[in-house]
C-alpha cells in the first residue's frame, strides 16, 4: 500500500525505504516490471542487469521513469541522466536519502 505524501516530506519515505506516492515522485518496495519510462538505454541495460542478478529492492521514479534504485546488495544506484528541472528536484532528493542512510533500517 503507498502512502501518500507531499513531495517535500518525501526524502524521509526515501530514506526509510518506504513505498509512497507524491504524485510525479514515487518510491516503492520491491517493485514488478515498473514501466521504464525515458530511461536511456545504457540504464536500461544497467537496470534489467540489477534486477536480474542481485534483483531491485527499492525503485524512485520521477514521472514514471526510474531515477534511482537499491540493489539486493544493497548497491545504490541513481543515473546521472538530466530530463527537466522538476525531475532535476526529484533526483536530488533520491540522491541525498538514498546514499545518506543505510538500506533497511
Amino acid at each position: 500500500m503507498s502512502t501518500k505524501v507531499l513531495i517535500r516530506n518525501a526524502g524521509d519515505n526515501i530514506a526509510r525505504r518506504e513505498t509512497f506516492d507524491a504524485g510525479s515522485l514515487r518510491g516503492e518496495r520491491w517493485p514488478v516490471g515498473p514501466y521504464l519510462g525515458r530511461l536511456p538505454d545504457d540504464w536500461v541495460r544497467a537496470y534489467r542487469a540489477d534486477e536480474n542478478n542481485s534483483g531491485i529492492e527499492y525503485l524512485v521514479s520521477s514521472y514514471g521513469t526510474p531515477i534511482g534504485w537499491v540493489t539486493g546488495t544493497g548497491r545504490v544506484v541513481t543515473p546521472d541522466t538530466w530530463y527537466s528541472m522538476t525531475t532535476s528536484r526529484h533526483q536530488g532528493i533520491a540522491r541525498r536519502n538514498l546514499a545518506t542512510h543505510s538500506p533497511w533500517t
